[in-house]
């Protein structure tokens, strides 16, 4: 304590003040922090056995590591279905925003993932993406979204800039 004491009067002296009275308050409160290695906070990240170069040390290796294989097992569970083909059958769904009253719709999506329904054209592609035309009163609103296995979401917007959003479920 008597040494910080000192340090600090010797700080006070100099004209780098503030820095010196920083680090006495620094060793105060934590000696051990204060003089470690800045970004140095011990343990290992990523591998381990690493040589100087970045490269992992083939002879720390365990006795007996062998690579796994990324072939998925044969005992491994089946993937859950997904995009156009999850999407398959009818849609119910409502379409808001504040330009518009809340519009009900009902609209199929094929195996092909082809969306059709009165006035509704679009394509369901692999991984559930989603977009088309819906005629409504005249006008035509551009849909984009995602169709999931049993509910789906998106947005929309009519040509004159009018725009909402639109959720749906799978019947």
């Amino acid at each position: 304590m008597r040494e910080l004491m000192r340090c600090a009067k010797l700080a006070s002296r100099s004209a780098i003040k503030p820095l010196w009275f920083l680090i006495a308050i620094a060793v105060l409160f934590e000696p051990g922090a204060a003089l470690t290695q800045a970004g140095s906070t011990g343990g290992n990240v990523g591998k381990q056995d690493k040589s100087v170069s970045g490269a992992q040390d083939e002879s720390a290796k365990p006795p007996g590591a062998q690579k796994t294989s990324s072939k998925p097992s044969r005992s491994a569970p089946a993937r859950a279905e997904t995009g156009a083909s999850a999407a398959n059958g009818e849609w119910k769904g409502v379409s808001t925003g504040r330009c518009i009253v809340d519009w009900s719709w009902t609209l199929q999506i094929s195996g092909e993932g082809i969306i059709t329904g009165s006035g509704t054209t679009g394509r369901v592609g692999r991984g559930g993406a989603g977009n088309g035309t819906m005629r409504v009163l005249g006008k035509n609103y551009h849909f984009a979204g995602h169709f999931g296995p049993s509910g789906g979401s998106g947005t929309w917007k009519r040509e004159d800039g009018c725009s909402g959003k639109w959720t749906g479920t799978k019947s």
